[in-house]
């Protein structure tokens, strides 16, 4: 079991990247749209992208040298984090992934849009603009009830 005392906290760097792809793919439940490792990643890869380019703060909690816990947010006060040209492209290559398998999988394609939808939806109704946001708060299943979203949270 996890021991909360050997969490450290500090900004998401490139290294990480991969690992918080894994952690979505997990604890988001991207497999109940598809089984497909080349689009999973791609799902996986487009999410990430889109919270990063959403955001303005992001924070890794790590355990053992690997992420199990993270939390990305926007506040107005605060410059955007920095993505590259190339992180666009391979965005584009995702999302063109993506709309091939859609093609072929209507059913999950359905599944998928009707999360969308309802979260669009969420946000209309809403009708606040807030000055910041959490864009994506996770903590893998097996560090839960440690404190560590918690954490995660308040450091926002």
């Amino acid at each position: 079991m996890s021991n909360i005392h050997t969490i450290t906290y500090r900004p998401v760097n490139k290294h990480d990247l991969t690992k918080i792809k894994e952690l979505y793919i997990e604890e988001f439940g991207f497999r109940r749209f598809t089984t497909n490792k080349h689009v999973l990643k791609s799902i996986s890869s487009l999410y990430l992208s889109s919270v990063i380019q959403q955001s303005t703060y992001s924070l890794v909690a790590i355990r053992n040298h690997e992420p199990v816990g993270l939390i990305y947010g926007r506040n107005d006060t605060q410059p955007f984090l920095k993505h590259s040209l190339k992180d666009k492209l391979v965005s584009i290559y995702h999302f063109i992934n993506i709309i091939i398998f859609s093609l072929f999988h209507l059913k999950a394609t359905k599944q998928a849009l009707k999360f969308d939808h309802a979260y669009k939806k969420l946000s209309f109704e809403c009708n606040k603009k807030f000055s910041g946001e959490v864009t994506t708060l996770l903590v893998s299943k097996s560090h839960q009830g440690f404190g560590m979203g918690k954490s995660l949270f308040h450091s926002f």
